[in-house]
């Protein structure tokens, strides 16, 4: 069973999408964060579409990405497809922490609303970008990859499972501070 090509395209044409997703969510962030006034303004409503969006790719990619492991074996072009998993969230773990860091030093957000992001940054990253989450779901996929045969357990299945969902509900809370 192992993935086809229309699979790869497939799943490569979700990665790309949620690329663009997230790069046009930060850019839109950096632009929402430039003119805040108080009020929610049409910036800050495309943001939160694109967030919507991106979050929706994210959850398709996923599913995706899991269902092909239900059985039991790892092909390389799903092992190719979890590495570029990899390169995917590092990338998107660097654009939020710029866009992380305008906005927690911009004097016009209240103590309140940049507690709230810290502790969803935490959740996310960890305190210091190298736990939460993030680190969680890293780990998960490499136990994946790189335990030296094709076959993944029923362990390894769930504890990525796992892993994705704790992932999608911190980045969705993540986005869900940002856009306050």
């Amino acid at each position: 069973n192992m993935i086809t090509a229309t699979e790869r395209t497939t799943l490569n044409n979700a990665f790309v999408a949620y690329k663009a997703a997230i790069s046009d969510y930060s850019q839109r962030v950096l632009e929402a964060q430039n003119g805040i006034t108080g009020a929610l303004s049409e910036e800050i409503t495309d943001a939160a579409n694109d967030a919507a969006t991106a979050l929706s790719n994210y959850q398709n990619t996923v599913s995706g990405l899991l269902t092909a492991l239900e059985d039991g074996i790892l092909s390389d072009a799903e092992r190719t497809g979890y590495a570029n998993w990899l390169n995917v969230i590092a990338r998107d773990k660097s654009e939020i922490q710029a866009s992380y860091q305008l906005l927690y030093d911009n004097t016009r957000v209240n103590a309140t609303l940049k507690a709230n992001l810290l502790a969803a940054k935490i959740a996310l990253y960890g305190s210091d970008w190298t736990a939460g989450a993030y680190a969680t779901l890293v780990t998960a996929i490499n136990a994946v990859v790189t335990n030296g045969d094709n076959l993944i357990t029923a362990t390894e299945r769930t504890t990525l499972n796992d892993a994705f969902v704790a992932y999608n509900a911190a980045i969705s809370t993540y986005s869900q501070r940002v856009l306050e």
